[in-house]
């Protein structure tokens, strides 16, 4: 039986970070003739696919990337239920986005997937809260995206310290989120 589980759990964080790793913002904006990583950050992302290729493929990418921060995750809980291997499945695709093997290692910042995964972890009520504090400090509070993800991510582990999973979850946080912080301190090299 623990030979069955370890392997579930190992077939659960390859398939997650090969998920993770599918650069749908590069492939899709090729239907534009467009790359994401020639605009704003240089990041192969949601916010730069918006720039290069325009809404509906920004839009796009946005529910593609969300997804795959949310199968790997929503699958273990439904295969294995809740337990130590749920941080390391559901972190697995940020991986994945940050370190895309299809792009030679550069992946993006994977905040699109990051959503996608408090989506399925902790329930959808996760993701709310997450985008709630992302939009106030973006559009409220007028922060760059950097301060934004850095306090939102902060108060959010605040909240996860309140559910009846609080270890797993905040193991999961400990395991992402500096991923993110860690994105946006990359130099900025490209030009509008």
């Amino acid at each position: 039986m623990k030979e069955n589980l370890l392997a579930q759990i190992v077939l659960l964080v390859i398939g997650g970070f090969f998920l993770g790793s599918l650069p749908w913002s590069v492939w899709l904006s090729k239907l534009k003739s467009a790359d994401p990583r020639l605009v704003g950050d240089g990041n192969p992302g949601t916010f730069n696919t918006w720039k290069a290729s325009g809404k509906w493929i920004g839009t796009i990418v946005l529910l593609l990337d969300i997804a795959k921060g949310y199968l790997p995750a929503h699958v273990a809980q439904l295969e294995l239920s809740w337990g130590w291997w749920i941080p390391f499945i559901a972190s697995s695709p940020i991986y994945g986005h940050r370190w895309s093997p299809f792009l030679r290692g550069k992946g993006g910042i994977g905040l699109a997937a990051y959503i996608g995964l408090w989506s399925a972890v902790p329930g959808p009520w996760a993701s709310f809260v997450l985008g709630v504090l992302f939009l106030i400090f973006i559009m409220i509070l007028r922060q760059d995206r950097f301060k934004s993800v850095t306090l939102a991510t902060l108060l959010f582990a605040l909240y996860l310290l309140f559910s009846p999973h609080a270890l797993i979850l905040l193991s999961t946080w400990c395991l992402t989120t500096p991923l993110l912080w860690f994105g946006y301190k990359r130099p900025k090299t490209v030009l509008n």
